[in-house]
């Protein structure tokens, strides 16, 4: 039996889509990575990345969310990187919230994951993501519709995608719009749903 994990309420959702409003993805765009600061979730995957990037004018920020022992490590790469890149550490749920109101692209480059819980946190807010291409995942999220997969756990791969999203603005919020669908899996009311239905 197949169980999401719940990372939030029903009423907390209705809140987090009041938060967001209509998420303009015109505008230079603010890119996320929440995640602890070590080398199997990836940052230094996005960092590089961004570090291949030939245009820097689209992008408004990128948020590093999450602590870790690598942390230095992460700040001495994101130096050189032409764009207002920061590291805000951990934050408590309401903080954290606030900033996913205002990121428009989540990327979540996991070298091992289940179902990431910030896939579906960043989701309730409209976060189109960039995420690893795992089964669990890719039963929910298909490229092109309501975000992108990567195949490779590449800077290369990433660094195109990226490129990509800034040649095709007129699909992302669209994209928003659909992974919005999905986040009533992720409810504590839908979880306590299927234990009553699949199992009691």
């Amino acid at each position: 039996l197949t169980f999401y994990n719940p990372c939030f309420t029903n009423a907390e959702l209705t809140e987090s889509l009041k938060l967001i409003g209509n998420k303009d993805f015109n505008k230079p765009l603010t890119i996320g990575f929440a995640g602890a600061l070590v080398d199997n979730k990836g940052l230094g995957i996005l960092l590089k990345a961004l570090k291949m990037l030939p245009d820097f004018s689209w992008i408004n920020r990128v948020l590093i969310i999450g602590g870790g022992v690598n942390r230095k490590k992460y700040q001495l790469l994101a130096q050189d990187i032409p764009v207002d890149v920061q590291f805000k550490g951990w934050l408590n749920r309401y903080e954290l919230n606030k900033l996913y109101a205002e990121i428009h692209i989540q990327v979540i480059p996991s070298k091992s994951e289940g179902f990431p819980k910030v896939l579906s946190e960043s989701a309730a807010f409209g976060c189109v993501p960039i995420v690893s291409a795992m089964p669990a995942i890719e039963q929910l999220i298909t490229s092109d519709n309501n975000g992108f997969l990567l195949k490779e756990l590449l800077p290369e791969e990433l660094c195109s995608i990226l490129k990509f999203i800034n040649r095709e603005r007129q699909l992302l919020h669209s994209m928003s719009n659909n992974i919005l669908k999905i986040v009533h899996n992720f409810t504590y009311e839908k979880y306590n749903h299927q234990i009553r239905e699949k199992i009691l």
